[in-house]
């Protein structure tokens, strides 16, 4: 369920949207050689509750804010089953060892409950140039990297590997005229380094990062397409 609206003559726009989506049978990789063994197998099932909204406000005439935002609630509610080969369902809790697919209540990987952004853009026209400078912020709370409980590393740790929140930061300045535009930016400002994705695939624990800090100077011209009929 979702929603569009635009306030003070479209001044202040704001959307969002409610929503539920019902995951069943979740699959997932899982490498354990007392039970399992190495093979891709079906997991249990989630339920993911959430808000998603954005908005967009011209304060002034050249200054205008942005943001956007979501929510999740994710949670395993079934625990899948999994069976001996005699078709005995497999009680993980006697033999001590965690559900493959995950312990009730334990979130969706790659579903982090937060994340956010923000922009603040202000422009100006002077003797027939267009210029502007904005400013951005973007933040992720934590999240998993696999709903995998069951595969252990060397160390004996879930592969199911936790990352970081992080929070960047990115700027751009800017001038143009007519179809052509040149303009200086900078990303992950901060220089941090978000672990985006971990994964123990190569039989060590890889950990995939975001961009470094990045600048740079970007020319770009607009092609007018020609309104004349061919021929």
């Amino acid at each position: 369920m979702g929603w569009k609206t635009n306030w003070l003559d479209e001044r202040i726009q704001w959307n969002g949207a409610l929503y539920q989506e019902n995951w069943d049978h979740v699959q997932l990789d899982s490498t354990d050689a007392s039970v399992i063994g190495a093979s891709a197998i079906n997991g249990g099932d989630y339920r993911v509750r959430g808000l998603e909204t954005s908005g967009k406000a011209r304060v002034t005439d050249g200054l205008t804010l942005e943001f956007g935002a979501a929510w999740n609630h994710s949670e395993l509610i079934k625990q899948a089953t999994f069976y001996w080969l005699d078709g005995t369902p497999i009680d993980f809790n006697a033999l001590k060892i965690p559900n493959p697919a995950g312990a009730l209540g334990s979130p969706l990987a790659g579903a982090p409950a937060f994340r956010g952004n923000a922009r603040a853009r202000y422009e100006r026209s002077f003797d027939g140039y267009d210029a502007f400078v904005q400013l951005g912020a973007a933040y992720q709370s934590g999240s998993l990297s696999s709903n995998d409980q069951l595969t252990l590393d060397p160390q004996g740790n879930p592969r199911s590997y936790a990352l970081p929140a992080y929070t960047t930061f990115d700027a751009a300045l800017g001038v143009g005229k007519d179809a052509w535009l040149v303009q200086l930016y900078g990303e992950n400002l901060s220089d941090t380094r978000a672990e985006l994705y971990t994964n123990y695939n190569q039989y060590y624990q890889s950990v995939t990062v975001n961009r470094p800090r990045t600048v740079g100077l970007r020319f770009s011209y607009r092609i007018r397409r020609s309104q004349a009929p061919f021929g």
